[in-house]
Order: structure tokens, then C-alpha cells, then sequence
């Protein structure tokens, strides 16, 4: 007995011990649940906030410190973690982007947007260990910041129909903390009146699009309410965004085996009746325009899907030395849109910026360190590959810290795990019966 005792210690612990255990895991939980809201809503809210460091083209975002004050404050409250894994290929990776800028490159590379890149990925070797239903209402709370958002776009709407300019958040930040390397206002076909709702605080239109989606997916994954899904996905057409209907499209396949037929049901019948709207008002001829675009040189839809795909293959097909090592860092052309030098920027996705910079070893431990970092256990499938979609097809995130803080507050910041509340715990001691009065009652 002794013994059985020292080997299995937990067998014996006190209803009162296992109760202050759960409760210590539920207090945990709070605190995780209340900084990553935190985290998220100032992320959100601040993302066009930029400090300079020497120079207009040297800034470190106010998302990317505010994220990194949340997660020291997590790591000295005790509820922060390194993921082993994720350790060993971050570290992998790192040691073979050193390798190509030191022996692979044959011109000066930039050491600062090698730091940027590596100080990015390094959020997501941390992770907080959370209950999975605490993660269930972190995810709710990005749902109704992404209803938010599309209130927002109404306002931006509303506003321009009453005859004003659209709201303007560049107009109140001084020049210099600007994050300048995105088209905040664009009008919503060439020479026409209409802005695209850009929703005040984020970078450009299509961010405000993504991030609506991201919402939507969420939502049809864990949650299908119909009201907020018909508010979504009617805020979601309203931005005239492309790249977050094609994110949604991306996820209909996960979706399917998951929904209701009522759900289902009532999006087609949604479509529907939106589709004759969505013709009068333009947003039909401006989906197809858009994606007429791939095949025109120069064009938005072109710089951001075709070009980076062609490049990717040119430098891995290319001399030996350049496809397997790159051609250092920060040498492909600044993907930035500036009004004032008359110049359209270029959208290089994360996968094509790795390949070309870094090289075909690097690229191959980096994709093996997203894909471990975002998909893990308890996390539904379909939210991981909304993040990796979004963060590495659609955008230039790849020393944008938003994407990545995005895909660490969707999926990749968690350690979910199983855990019974301290109520369902109570009325599962309550409804058994203990061993002594078992005995009375059937010897009575």
C-alpha cells in the first residue's frame, strides 16, 4: 500500500486539494483569457502606429511592442511557455538564414530586416496553456471585435453617403509614427467618389476585408449563430475586398462537413437575395475586374498573386548557389505603395520573400516551423489554415508583425488543453456517492 502510494501520489489527493487545483487552473485561464483580449483589441487598434528608428524606412510597430509587453507580462506571472518543437525548427531555421547571408550572398544584405524577420518569428515559439473552453470565448471576443470591424465599415459607408470624406484616422497621427508602407484611402474604381471602407483603424481596405473573414470563418467553425454570420458576411461584401471573400472560399471545403443544413440553407438563401444587390451596386462587376487582373502586368491583383509565384519559381530554378542559399536579405524590391514618390509598391508573400532572400533550405525549415507552429491539438483545422492562408498568401507579412500576431491570437499562442470547471467538477463529487454511505445505505 505504501508503496502504491508513493508511486501514484494523485490517487490519494483530497476532494479539497483537487478542488483548489482546478480553481488555480481556472484562475490561470482568466488571466491568459484577459491579457490575449487585451493584446488583441490594442493590436487592432493601434496598427498604424509606427516609431522610427533613423530613418522613414526603419520602424518598429506599436502592435509588435504592445504584443511583446503581453507576453513578458504572461511570462512573469508564470503562465507562459517555449514550445519545444517549435524551438528546434526556429533554431534550425536561424541557423541557416545566418548561413546564406554569410557564405550564399554576393552583395551586401540588410542585417536590420534579417533581425525584424527572426524577432517576429520568435513569437511563435510561446505558447500559454489555456482550457479549451477559455479558447473557445478568446475566440468568441475576436468575433465581436471582427463585428466591430464591420460596424465600422457601415460608418465608413454611412459616412460617405451623407456627404462627407471618409473618416481619415492618418489626418490626427503625426507624419513621422505613421506605418507608411500601405494605401490607407483608395477610391474604389479609377476616378470614382467612393472610397473603400478601410474601417478607421487598419492599414488599408483590404486588411479591414481579411480580418472580417477571419471573423466569419471563426464564427461558421465554432459558433453559427445566423445573425452574426449574415452580419459578417453582408460586411464582408460591403468592403469590396477580394482577398477576404477568397479567404473564405479557401475554408468552404474544411466548412462543409461541419454546418448544418439550416446554416447552410440560409447562406445560399443569403447569397441569394444579395446577389442582385451586390449587382446594383457595383460589387459583381468589381470581383470580376479584380480577378481579370491576374493576367494584366503591373496590375493589383497581378503584383500580388502572379508576380511572387514567378519569382519563386525563378529562384529556384536559377544558379545553384542563389536557389539554395538566396540573395540576402532585404534585396527584393520594397513592396511599398507611396503616394508622395508616385510609386506602386509590390506585395511579396511571405513564401516568395524566404524562398528568393533566404533560399530553398531556409524556406523548407521555415514552412516546416509555420505549419508546427499554428496547426496543434484541440485547435479546429480549418482556423489554422485561415491563419496560415491569410498571413501567407495574401499579404507581405512576413516583417509585418500584425499577420503574425494575428495567427498567434487565433491559434498559435495556445497550449489548449481539456479542463473541467470548477462547477462541473462540484456537481461530478456531488452525484457520486462516497464508499461509507454507499455501505449504510445498502445495509439499511
Amino acid at each position: 500500500m505504501s508503496g502504491a502510494t508513493l508511486l501514484h501520489p494523485a490517487v490519494r489527493t483530497p476532494a479539497w486539494g483537487r478542488a483548489w487545483g482546478q480553481g488555480a487552473d481556472e484562475a490561470a485561464d482568466r488571466l491568459v483569457l484577459r491579457v490575449y483580449t487585451i493584446d488583441l483589441v490594442l493590436v487592432v487598434l493601434t496598427q498604424k502606429l509606427a516609431f522610427p528608428l533613423g530613418g522613414r524606412e526603419s520602424q518598429v510597430t506599436a502592435a509588435m511592442l504592445l504584443h511583446l509587453a503581453c507576453l513578458a507580462y504572461l511570462a512573469v506571472r508564470g503562465q507562459l511557455r517555449v514550445a519545444p518543437g517549435r524551438l528546434v525548427l526556429f533554431c534550425l531555421f536561424t541557423c541557416l538564414v545566418a548561413l546564406s547571408q554569410i557564405f550564399g550572398t554576393k552583395q551586401d544584405f540588410s542585417l536590420p530586416s534579417m533581425v525584424l524577420m527572426l524577432s517576429i518569428g520568435a513569437m511563435l515559439v510561446f505558447v500559454a496553456p489555456l482550457g479549451s473552453s477559455a479558447y473557445h470565448r478568446m475566440l468568441n471576443r475576436f468575433v465581436l471585435l471582427a463585428l466591430a470591424a464591420a460596424a465600422m465599415v457601415g460608418v465608413d459607408w454611412a459616412v460617405q453617403a451623407a456627404g462627407f470624406p471618409m473618416p481619415d484616422l492618418e489626418a490626427l497621427i503625426p507624419r513621422p509614427l505613421v506605418y507608411y508602407e500601405y494605401n490607407y484611402i483608395q477610391p474604389l474604381a479609377w476616378s470614382s467618389p467612393w472610397m473603400k471602407p478601410n474601417g478607421l483603424v487598419f492599414l488599408e481596405a483590404s486588411h479591414v476585408s481579411q480580418f472580417i473573414a477571419l471573423g466569419l470563418v471563426v464564427e461558421l467553425a465554432l459558433f453559427r449563430r445566423l445573425p452574426v454570420v449574415l452580419a459578417l458576411g453582408a460586411a464582408l461584401l460591403a468592403t469590396y475586398g477580394v482577398t477576404g471573400l477568397l479567404l473564405v472560399a479557401t475554408c468552404v471545403p474544411f466548412l462543409l462537413a461541419q454546418l448544418r443544413k439550416a446554416v447552410i440553407l440560409a447562406i445560399v438563401g443569403f447569397i441569394c437575395l444579395a446577389g442582385p444587390a451586390a449587382y446594383q451596386a457595383g460589387l459583381l462587376d468589381n470581383f470580376l475586374r479584380r480577378t481579370s487582373e491576374f493576367s494584366q502586368d503591373s496590375s493589383s491583383g497581378y503584383n500580388r498573386f502572379v508576380l511572387p509565384f514567378e519569382w519563386s519559381v525563378t529562384a529556384v530554378t536559377g544558379p545553384a548557389d542563389l536557389a539554395w542559399l538566396g540573395t540576402g536579405a532585404g534585396s527584393m524590391p520594397k513592396a511599398i505603395n507611396d503616394e508622395e514618390a508616385g510609386t506602386a509598391g509590390y506585395t511579396w508573400p511571405p513564401y516568395t520573400k524566404v524562398i528568393v532572400e533566404y533560399g530553398a533550405l531556409a524556406f523548407m525549415a521555415w514552412l516546416l516551423f509555420i505549419a508546427r507552429s499554428l496547426v496543434s491539438d484541440h485547435i479546429p483545422l480549418v482556423i489554422s489554415w485561415a491563419a496560415f492562408a491569410q498571413y501567407n498568401f495574401l499579404n507581405g507579412s512576413l516583417n509585418v508583425p500584425i499577420h503574425t500576431i494575428y495567427c498567434v491570437l487565433l491559434c498559435a499562442g495556445y497550449q489548449v488543453h481539456e479542463r473541467r470547471s470548477s462547477r462541473a467538477a462540484a456537481l461530478s463529487r456531488s452525484s457520486a456517492l462516497p464508499l461509507s454511505q454507499a455501505r449504510s445505505r445498502e445495509a439499511t
